[in-house]
């Protein structure tokens, strides 16, 4: 797809959203009617430990204009009397260019100009405003939070320094500052109280705050007249060298130079501290996840044009130690570890990367992953075991080991503790990945054996009329998409016979060009829709809802059947993406679909789904590995 300028109209405000990001974990993000409407949305979320621990420091920007006499407010909220105002006035559009925002008025005497701009490795926001018109008065008021993004309610300073044209907030022992250079700055604390989120009311959660002004940048504006806001972070109360224009325009040049794949993907990368390189999950409330790091990394890194990716995700997952991490919570010390899959979706990406030449350290790698299959072999992972039959089962009380982990508190809605079929075929296929790898590096195979009493099994265990079982529980008789692991991974666990069945039962009962339902919707246990209560939307959430990634899978698995008429999948997967692109997250791809309605449902901008849709879509040029038919 190529760069362009699009305007979205106003009517799709309540289900569009844009994002920026600086590469650390840290986010610009709002809705295109420029109404903050989740807990989420702020003009700068900043990663105080990239990329975690996100807070919500510059909330927004309330605009007034005045022209001969006459105020006009072009900024709006909701407040939780149930009221909206003060403005805007005027008529007022969206645009996005090469991904960077920007908000535009037209008045009766003039027209104001508002872009945002961020920049990989800045620790703050440029906002641009440009005035066509006669003299005027801009007067800017910041609104700040400085709480953690994920909790409401603002959090005082511990200190505020105002100056002539600036003004510097305090939290604990770091210094964020507020800058309009040439406009004069008016201390005056106020508290805005009682905004509120609708978005966060639909979701069941709390929904008002009040938020802090420090006072007010007033400028005089003449015809043609441009003004630059920044807010950082800064050393010891210091104004940024960087000019905010030089800023902006190496970021426009910057940007102008990727393709829009490679903006989508760019906003999962993010960079730490320690020169590491980590993938978020998804914005605005995910973390870094290894499982969804895994599935991603050769989408984006094929997105970004940048190969060494993999090894610089893959080289981070071990400097964080093994068993490789199953998620990072925000303020966590140390990330949890508890998957049955996570760590065999390390092994083959791993072996895929070093079979194809893009691992600088081989014999390192190797030994990474045979301490993972001895660690699995000797059931030194939490809750997993090797069982009689050669197959991996897992129980760990009140917690979910595969991809469907939704929890309420203690209760695990999908347990499926009895060897799930994904999780065989992943480990079936690290094990052969194994002595590719060893026999490449000129060491001898080991697990050929172990291999053929795996697919024995699998083949004996797993065939139903539905495809096959999703686990071996016998009261479990879910038709559930994880079957396509069998035939889709590079290694086919399932035997030829039983791929077009697999394949077929699930185009029928799961199939929809927006994602794979989790759950087929003959199921007692379906959930059609996502619900406003956390309890029914963690319910849904692998009960039904459909899921873009799994589309990935999907697609392998067909292909392997029959490369031709999956072709046509591929025009529907087109079709689809294109009209989605506009319905939540601008130019990315949400994290679920509500099947009965098709509207977008969890986060907006979701990274395995953006990066499995991609590979479809660019299959032919994208070597997942050398064996993928």
């Amino acid at each position: 797809m190529k760069n362009r300028w699009t305007a979205f109209p106003l009517h799709q405000a309540e289900a569009s959203e844009w994002l920026l990001t600086n590469q650390t974990g840290s986010y610009a993000m709002g809705g295109i009617d420029r109404v903050p409407s989740r807990r989420y949305h702020g003009l700068w979320v900043q990663a105080l430990t990239p990329p975690r621990q996100r807070r919500v420091l510059l909330h927004s920007l309330a605009l007034d204009l005045t022209i001969s006499g006459h105020t006009y407010p072009l900024w709006r909220a909701q407040w939780a009397s149930g009221d909206w105002g003060p403005g805007p006035t005027g008529l007022f559009s969206f645009t996005l260019n090469h991904g960077i925002p920007s908000f535009h008025w037209d008045l009766a005497l003039g027209a104001l100009t508002e872009t945002l701009w961020v920049s990989p490795g800045q620790p703050g926001i440029v906002v641009h405003y440009f005035w066509e018109g006669p003299p005027a008065q801009l007067r800017v008021t910041p609104l700040i939070a400085g709480r953690d993004h994920h909790q409401l309610q603002f959090e005082e300073p511990d200190a505020v320094y105002p100056s002539s044209d600036r003004v510097a907030i305090k939290w604990q022992d770091r210094v964020w500052m507020a800058h309009m250079a040439g406009v004069p700055f008016h201390a005056n604390p106020t508290i805005f109280h009682g905004f509120f989120y609708a978005d966060e009311a639909r979701r069941g959660y709390g929904a008002t705050e009040d938020l802090l002004s420090p006072g007010t940048f007033d400028a005089q504006l003449t015809t043609h007249h441009s003004l630059w806001f920044t807010f950082m972070e800064v050393q010891a109360g210091e104004v940024p060298a960087l000019d905010p224009r030089i800023w902006a325009r190496r970021e426009r040049r910057r940007r102008h130079l990727l393709t829009n794949t490679a903006l989508q993907a760019e906003t999962f990368v993010a960079q730490t501290p320690q020169g590491g390189t980590s993938i978020i999950a998804g914005f605005p409330w995910f973390a870094d996840w290894g499982r969804d790091a895994l599935i991603a990394l050769p989408g984006l890194a094929h997105q970004l044009n940048r190969p060494q990716l993999i090894e610089a995700v893959l080289d981070t997952f071990i400097e964080n130690g093994v068993p490789i991490y199953t998620r990072w919570d925000e303020t966590a010390s140390a990330p949890h570890r508890t998957s049955a899959d996570t760590n065999l979706w390390f092994i083959i990406r791993a072996a895929q990367a070093l079979l194809s030449g893009q691992l600088s350290q081989p014999a390192q790698y190797l030994e990474v992953i045979d301490g993972i299959i001895h660690a699995y072999l000797t059931g030194r992972l939490p809750g997993i075991r090797l069982a009689d039959d050669f197959l991996l089962t897992g129980h760990l009380p009140d917690h979910a080991l595969t991809w469907m982990d939704a929890q309420l508190g203690n209760e695990v809605i999908t347990p499926r503790a009895n060897k799930p079929i994904e999780v065989q075929a992943l480990w079936f296929n690290a094990l052969m990945f194994r002595d590719q790898v060893a026999q490449r590096l000129g060491q001898s195979p080991q697990y050929g054996s172990l291999c053929r009493s795996i697919a024995r099994t699998i083949n004996r265990q797993y065939p139903a009329e539905y495809g096959f079982k999703d686990t071996l529980d016998p009261d479990d008789i879910a038709l559930r998409p994880n079957q396509l692991y069998a035939v889709g991974l590079p290694f086919a666990v399932a035997a030829r016979p039983f791929w077009p069945s697999i394949v077929n039962n699930v185009r029928q009962a799961l199939y929809r060009p927006f994602g794979l339902l989790s759950l087929s919707a003959d199921s007692p246990d379906f959930h059609a829709h996502y619900g406003s209560s956390l309890t029914e939307r963690d319910h849904a959430y692998h009960q039904g809802m459909a899921w873009p990634f799994l589309l990935g899978i999907y697609y392998d698995a067909w292909r392997r059947v029959d490369a031709r008429t999956a072709q046509s999948f591929v025009h529907q997967v087109r079709r689809w993406q294109q009209l989605h692109q506009h319905e939540a997250g601008l130019e990315s791809i949400s994290e679920i679909i509500e099947p009965h309605t098709g509207l977008p449902c969890g986060a907006p901008f979701q990274a395995w789904s953006v990066a499995e849709v991609h590979r479809i879509l660019e299959a032919k040029r994208i070597p997942t590995s050398p064996l993928v038919l």
